[in-house]
């Protein structure tokens, strides 16, 4: 079950293209959109994106998205998940499609709970 008010029925995993488009990259997957698409609605590429600059690119885009006040279960979650380190000291986004993760990092695609395992990354907020 989503929780998501824009649904996805599949997404094209894709790996991000430089070291701060992640923000970029995951929401091209999610809207399902060409990564140029995306990043002509973005702001520059410098620096990675804000929360607030993800959902405002998202809705120049046409889909309004919510920031969730809580982390639901992500067992069947199709959303963004904006994660952090434990130390706050790196942040990346991913798309969780069906509970599974898709890291653009990487643009492979990992069972959620051994991905957060290995990467040691904390869930600090979802967007649907």
């Amino acid at each position: 079950m989503s929780t998501s008010p824009y649904e996805i029925e599949s997404f094209l995993p894709r790996a991000q293209r430089i070291e701060e488009d992640c923000a970029h990259t995951t929401l091209a997957m999610y809207l399902q959109l060409g990564y140029e698409e995306v990043v002509r609605e973005a702001p520059e590429l410098r620096g990675g994106l804000t929360i607030g600059q993800f959902k405002r690119t998202a809705e120049k885009l046409g889909v309004k998205l919510t920031v969730l006040r809580r982390v639901p279960d992500l067992e069947d979650f199709t959303g963004v998940l904006w994660l952090r380190t434990y130390a706050n000291s790196f942040r990346h986004t991913v798309l969780c499609f069906q509970g599974v993760i898709c890291d653009p990092a990487t643009g492979l695609v990992w069972d959620r709970e051994t991905y957060l395992k290995k990467t040691k990354y904390k869930v600090e907020r979802v967007l649907v």
